[in-house]
């Protein structure tokens, strides 16, 4: 009798990351999942999601339901920083279980505005109109032995990061268009392996982006041949 596959393609929230999903804007993501086989007439019943964290004993919680889209986070949530490793498993309308899923990781950014103790910086001494792009420099000082290191970057404007003389990241125009009067989007980068013992160099190659105006869109324009065979430049219409 054919069994219903284990559950693939976990998402937190509408995140689609191939690896871990870091940087999370929330501790408590929604979750989705697929099915990728199981019998003709297999319907969920009910899932159950295993929730195991550093420091606390390991959760287990079954839900019935038929939903596999943007469930509810089932768990307390994650403080700023915190990590969880999750697996789903899925119920059809009998008893029978399908396997685990293959754990998933997430973890939360920084989710309360004291976690944010770094000051801006300006390139206002270095950049000018009709300048190169400016560079922003610093260092810091790291002993041997670092387990894990996390990159949180933003800025007005847009960045480009280098560790150590290598490229952070593959974002381009980071940390892309935003409210900048409300908020300011930021990305979490992986440094672990970027980061030696002893001094790290950190440059960021930074340039005006959306943040020093408007983005300019360019009205298209068309020749239209009329009946006469005279060519005729015709804008777009934008309504």
């Amino acid at each position: 009798m054919p069994r219903t596959a284990a559950p693939v393609n976990l998402r937190f929230d509408h995140r689609t990351d191939d690896g871990p999903v870091l940087g999370l804007g929330t501790g408590a993501p929604r979750l989705s999942w697929q099915v990728p086989a199981a019998d003709d007439d297999y319907a969920q019943s009910g899932y159950e999601i295993e929730i195991t964290r550093a420091g606390v004993p390991q959760s287990k919680h079954a839900i019935t339901s038929p939903e596999q889209v943007l469930v509810p986070w089932p768990d307390h949530p994650l403080a700023s920083r915190e990590s969880a490793e999750v697996r789903i498993r899925v119920r059809g309308t009998g008893d029978e279980w399908s396997d685990w899923s293959e754990p998933a990781v997430v973890e939360a950014g920084l989710l309360q505005p004291d976690d944010w103790t770094a000051r801006f910086v300006s390139p206002r001494d270095i950049g000018a109109v009709g300048s190169p792009a400016p560079i922003l420099s610093g260092s810091i000082e790291l002993p041997d032995n670092i387990v894990q290191a996390r990159l949180y970057a933003t800025a007005h404007g847009v960045y480009v990061p280098e560790l150590n003389g290598r490229r952070v990241g593959d974002e381009q125009l980071a940390p892309g268009w935003t409210s900048y009067q409300f908020r300011l989007r930021y990305q979490t980068h992986d440094v672990t392996d970027l980061v030696r013992p002893g001094t790290n160099e950190l440059d960021f190659l930074v340039g005006n982006g959306w943040h020093r105006g408007p983005p300019r869109l360019q009205r298209p324009k068309r020749r239209v041949r009329r009946p006469a065979g005279c060519p005729r430049p015709a804008r777009g219409d934008h309504r």
